[in-house]
């Protein structure tokens, strides 16, 4: 079943990423409670920064909501002017798929930084276990570009 939330997207924009870094984590989406940084410096030092700073487990912040910061490394180009966030609830066994977000982007764009705020009033609860995949739509069917599986406390 889809649902769209209120979710507020505090910021999404594309940059240049080096063309290492994009081998490194192609398919993976980076996760913070903190801004993540842009590029500078090496890139082998940058990716390790990204990497200490990934978190999977998110707690309330004192207004009840979680702040994701994240940063994905798209499998391709988006070929979209659209791509979203899906979360599937994992904690059974079959996947069900309870909110998306919606981020422009440029069809060539290969990386997504951005980040989301997911409330009370949301269906994405505590206690539960999500895959958060990064995805367009080809032909009225979903094609993963990146993902991570998220815990939210």
């Amino acid at each position: 079943m889809r649902r769209v939330l209120s979710a507020f997207v505090l910021c999404a924009f594309a940059f240049l990423v080096p063309r290492p870094a994009e081998c490194q984590l192609t398919g993976q989406i980076i996760t913070s409670d903190e801004p993540l940084p842009d590029p500078s410096g090496s890139t082998a030092e940058w990716v390790k920064e990204l990497k200490k700073r990934h978190k999977t487990t998110f707690t309330k912040d004192e207004g009840g909501s979680w702040q994701v910061h994240f940063l994905a490394f798209m499998k391709k180009p988006a070929g979209e002017k659209e791509v979203n966030i899906v979360f599937y609830d994992i904690t059974e066994k079959k996947p069900d798929q309870v909110h998306y977000i919606t981020y422009n982007v440029t069809p060539t764009q290969k990386t997504l930084k951005a980040s989301f705020r997911i409330g009370p009033d949301d269906p994405v609860k505590a206690d539960k276990k999500y895959e958060v995949r990064l995805t367009r739509i080809v032909g009225g069917k979903e094609d993963v570009l990146a993902k991570v599986v998220l815990n939210f406390k």
